[in-house]
């Protein structure tokens, strides 16, 4: 597996920066990444910033975005990082449901993801179970997890 670098170098963002208190740390939305070199299997890019910030590099904290860069597989098919993102919560009959996408590889086994590896953070209290894609549509990607909406109050 390797990262698409086309995925990178665009002007999208891959993560956020937190930066101590009292500095500014900004990454430049107007300069796409540009990837220095891999070795050994690492990929190293260059992000440019502006700010204060003059700290150690130890100093920042990173969190990448979900879905926001990909991997492809040997058949160069894609695979979108599995980092924290948002989704969009869908209905279907009483329950709702929301999609998680873990690209089109045919490599993937879908049999390795459970619903225990799936966090939720919405507050919402009702069952969480894991189930394929709903029959009425073949467009869902290859694991749907649902959150049942009975008694919680919406």
């Amino acid at each position: 597996m390797s990262i698409d670098v086309d995925s990178v170098t665009d002007l999208a963002p891959e993560f956020t920066v937190t930066a101590p208190a009292g500095t500014i740390f900004v990454l430049d939305d107007t300069q796409a990444p540009v990837l220095m070199g891999v070795a050994g299997g690492v990929y190293t890019f260059r992000y440019w910033y502006s700010g204060t910030f003059a700290g150690s590099a130890t100093a920042l904290t990173l969190t990448f975005i979900g879905q926001s860069y990909d991997y492809l597989d040997s058949a160069n098919t894609k695979i979108g990082n599995f980092a924290n993102f948002s989704a969009i919560v869908q209905q279907e009959g009483t329950d709702l449901f929301v999609v998680v996408p873990f690209g089109e590889s045919a490599q993937l086994d879908t049999g390795t993801v459970a619903a225990s590896d799936i966090t939720l953070s919405a507050g919402n209290k009702g069952a969480f179970t894991a189930r394929g894609p709903p029959a009425f549509s073949a467009t869902f990607p290859p694991m749907v997890h649902q959150e049942s909406d009975a008694g919680s109050g919406g």
